[in-house]
């Protein structure tokens, strides 16, 4: 099973979290069966679009974490400036249209029945306000988390809870795998 975690390379709590969490889960079943797939920076904007989507398509869950960076700017009047990471919303926005694929209403039904809909979870720290995140997320189930380090195990068990529910999607014969490989050169690299 492929989780693909679309998180900033700087919210190093979340990330080290979700690798404790597959470990756990890992070490549980005494055998590495989920790979946590960390992409490279920068994909979204200035990088190849299609092999982030190729990426995603390949994976079973895509957990994401949407807490923005939050900072203000001084000046006549201080404003509050809220930065969401581009990548990060790039990777939400494939998985969430992923997600909304139906054949019958494209006139595609063959291949968009041959896609993987990966599954997406959204979490957020408690430091951000909920109601603030996109419409189109916070119309979503949206896990939060104390982003205080002391907390981390928490985090660590709802990660657990998580990839844990979709494990069945990574062993479903209906929900292949990608077909055509993904050109050695964007190969994911999983965290070890």
């Amino acid at each position: 099973m492929k989780v693909y975690l679309a998180s900033v390379k700087t919210n190093t709590l979340f990330r080290d979290a979700a690798v404790e969490a597959v470990r756990n889960l890992n070490s549980a079943m005494g055998v590495d069966f989920i790979w946590l797939i960390y992409p490279s920076e920068n994909w979204g904007i200035t990088g190849d679009i299609s092999t982030k989507i190729l990426q995603i398509l390949d994976v079973e869950l895509v957990l994401i974490d949407m807490t923005p960076q939050v900072h203000s700017m001084f000046g006549p009047p201080v404003r509050r400036v809220v930065d969401f990471n581009p990548d990060v919303m790039t990777e939400y926005g494939i998985a969430f249209g992923l997600g909304k694929l139906n054949p019958s209403n494209l006139g595609m039904s063959n291949l968009t029945q041959q896609l993987r809909r990966p599954a997406h979870k959204i979490f957020c720290a408690t430091s951000y306000p909920r109601h603030d995140l996109p419409a189109i997320a916070n119309g979503e189930d949206v896990e939060s988390y104390d982003p205080d380090p002391g907390q981390r195990h928490e985090l660590v068990t709802k990660l657990q809870r998580e990839i844990g529910r979709n494990i069945g999607n990574a062993l479903n014969p209906e929900n292949p795998p990608l077909q055509q490989p993904i050109p050695p050169s964007f190969e994911p690299r999983p965290i070890v």
